[in-house]
């Protein structure tokens, strides 16, 4: 059971023993499995750290520990004796240490994931030496310095994700070099400075995430040259300007959040024409105009989070039939006016859970009946957008 042999020799070639609730060290006795091929111990109980046996094993092309207990070192020397070895994974244990230029010497490497542990110090451009690099998982670790502009040379590059960390300076615009990447994932981090106009050359991305860094300026109208993105999402940084109106092309928007960004000007009509799009944030910004009568177009939104900005005029009426999967709709703390329609209220007898708006108070700045319409009423006529002391009704 999870052990393969060769046929001619019967030498042990593939260990793959996922989830067996295996306890103990790894060690140096299997440098006798010097034909082993494929080691897979993913989630078990595993302690130790790796022994330097490994370096026997030059036919290893796969090296699965994610989700034990190693410790000490998350790239002993004796790992680039594996000249061989094609995916490392390590993710979610306890190892240590910093990612040392040897790196390089694993020209055949495609999925470097060492996830989740304690590893410190800077990211080596020397890991962009190692060209085949499909996905490199480093999030949740303790790295700190640049992102390496070499990352931009690796043309196989498909997953980058390195969230969770103190990488800080600015993105550099080489990254973006790397045209085949489907996932971009820096959020919670130090990033800086201006996003570069070069992010339109990723036309393959599925899944951005920039938020929670120091993101500055404005946000590139090349953005709109992504239209397979998934998942739009730079939340809490320091924007300036607009939103670029730049959605008409996109195919399958799912995930779109640029609340708490500081971004102003209209809130870009584009976005509604997206007809796969679910989640809608542009909460505490400072936009202002109206809510575009295209709100109500996409069949899929669930959340539409308009609150703490500068919007005017009236909630625009919805057809028969639209925002059917709508569960939450915020537009509370704006300098909206007149009467919540009826077409809106409405749709509290289907999906709509949460309806908030600022009708509290003995002079409310929308009409809404509360509860059966509006289930929450702020008083936002004394308060102005980006202040979060409010208290509702």
């Amino acid at each position: 059971y999870g052990v393969e042999c060769e046929d001619n020799s019967g030498l042990v070639t593939r260990i793959i023993l996922p989830s067996n609730n295996m306890v103990g060290r790894l060690t140096d006795e299997m440098q006798t499995l010097d034909k082993l091929q494929r080691l897979d111990f993913f989630s078990n109980s595993i302690t130790g750290s790796l022994p330097t046996g490994f370096s026997a094993m030059t036919d290893l092309v796969l090296l699965d520990l994610e989700e034990n207990l190693i410790t000490g070192s998350a790239f002993p020397d004796t790992l680039f004796d594996l000249e061989s070895l094609i995916a490392y994974r390590i993710s979610n244990n306890l190892v240590t240490g910093t990612i040392p230029q040897e790196i390089s010497d694993l020209q055949n490497l495609e999925q470097l994931w060492a996830a989740t542990n304690q590893i410190t110090g800077n990211i080596p451009t020397q890991l962009a030496a190692t060209r085949k690099l499909q996905s490199i998982f480093l999030y949740e670790n303790l790295l700190t310095g640049s992102l390496p502009p070499e990352f931009g040379q690796l043309q196989d590059l498909a997953d980058l994700r390195l969230y969770n960390n103190t990488l800080q300076d600015p993105i550099p615009s080489e990254l973006f070099g790397a045209t085949n990447l489907e996932v971009l994932r820096l959020e919670v981090n130090f990033f800086s400075d201006t996003l570069p106009t070069e992010i339109g050359n990723l036309v393959n991305l599925k899944d951005l995430r920039l938020n929670t860094n120091s993101l500055s300026g404005s946000l590139p109208s090349e953005i709109g040259r992504l239209t397979l993105l998934e998942n739009f999402i730079v939340r809490n940084n320091f924007f300036s300007g607009e939103i670029p109106n730049v959605f008409e092309n996109y195919e399958q928007l799912d995930f779109f959040d640029v609340s708490n960004a500081n971004f102003f000007g209209s809130i870009p009509e584009t976005l509604f024409g997206v007809s796969t799009l679910r989640i809608a944030y542009l909460s505490n910004n400072s936009l202002s105009g109206t809510i575009p009568s295209e709100y109500s177009s996409p069949p899929l939104l669930r959340d539409l989070f308009l609150d703490g900005n500068g919007l005017i005029g009236t909630v625009p009426e919805v057809s028969g039939g639209q925002l059917q999967e709508l569960t939450e709709l915020l537009v509370q703390f704006n300098f909206l006016t007149g009467t919540m329609p009826a077409s809106v209220c409405s749709l509290r007898s289907g999906q709509l859970e949460d309806l908030f708006s600022d009708c509290g108070g003995s002079s409310p700045e929308i009409e809404c009946e509360f509860p059966g319409c509006c289930n929450r009423c702020f008083e936002g006529a004394i308060i102005r957008p980006g202040v979060n002391s409010q208290i509702p009704r």
